[in-house]
């Protein structure tokens, strides 16, 4: 009976070893599967930081670019204003040009009126002149008539 229950004490040591080897093994394997999790999670991480980080970089390329459209905008609105004025500048010279042209020509026009009342006067003084000199003339000659007579 001692034999027997020493036999026994012997199976049961050997089933418990066999117990604490396969909770063993079963606890390499959890601690391996944790580390292996941890191992992804932090892959994922790193992943989810590159990816947050690639997108603020590509949301600060965005605004950087939406602010050079907002300045190329703003200096086109520049020049189109720039060059409305100087439209302006120019049809306003345009205008007193033309203007000025108009006065030269009313001036010159004004002139040559002048210039042929002056001459149309002269004419007529010369004309005038001349029939004062034929009357003289002619009265001269009527009394030298008389005084031949």
């Amino acid at each position: 009976e001692a034999a027997d229950a020493k036999a026994n004490v012997a199976r049961q040591e050997k089933a418990a070893q066999e117990q604490a080897s396969k909770a063993a093994d079963v606890q390499k394997k959890a601690q391996a599967a944790t580390e292996h999790a941890q191992s992804e999670e932090q892959a994922a991480e790193r992943w989810s930081q590159k990816s947050a980080a690639e997108a603020e970089a590509a949301a600060e390329t965005a605004r950087g670019q939406e602010k050079a459209a907002a300045s190329k905008q703003a200096e086109a609105a520049d020049a189109k204003a720039k060059a409305a004025r100087q439209e302006k500048t120019a049809h306003d010279e345009a205008r007193k040009a033309a203007d000025a042209q108009k006065e030269a020509q009313a001036d010159a026009e004004e002139t040559r009126s002048e210039e042929q009342v002056a001459e149309q006067q002269s004419q007529e003084s010369a004309s005038s002149g001349q029939t004062a000199a034929e009357a003289a003339h002619a009265s001269g000659e009527e009394q030298e008539a008389k005084a031949i007579d």
